[in-house]
């Protein structure tokens, strides 16, 4: 697992996977306005995104845009599109 992030204005804090689960939570949570079932989703899509994040940045300073990048490329890749597009505006929001 990560150790550390690059945030945007070049910080380097600790990696914190709930960050990741939170943010997926709330844009499943948006679309499906359901805590029970945006909770499943987000807590298996931020182990799927965690798995390929290691792979892809194992020896690497991860960079927040990364991890939000492969968080969007994850959810279209398991077909929630529409929480997809709720994370992007998410994401928008909080750049």
């Amino acid at each position: 697992m990560p150790q550390r992030i690059q945030k945007r204005d070049g910080s380097i804090v600790t990696f914190d996977p709930e960050k990741i689960r939170h943010a997926i939570f709330r844009a499943a949570f948006e679309v499906l306005q359901d805590k029970t079932k945006a909770s499943p989703i987000a807590e298996r899509l931020t182990g799927i995104v965690i798995q390929k994040l290691v792979a892809v940045y194992k020896d690497k300073l991860l960079h927040v845009e990364s991890i939000q990048d492969t968080v969007e490329a994850t959810l279209m890749s398991e077909g929630y599109s529409q929480i997809a597009k709720s994370y992007i505006l998410y994401r928008e929001r909080r750049s």
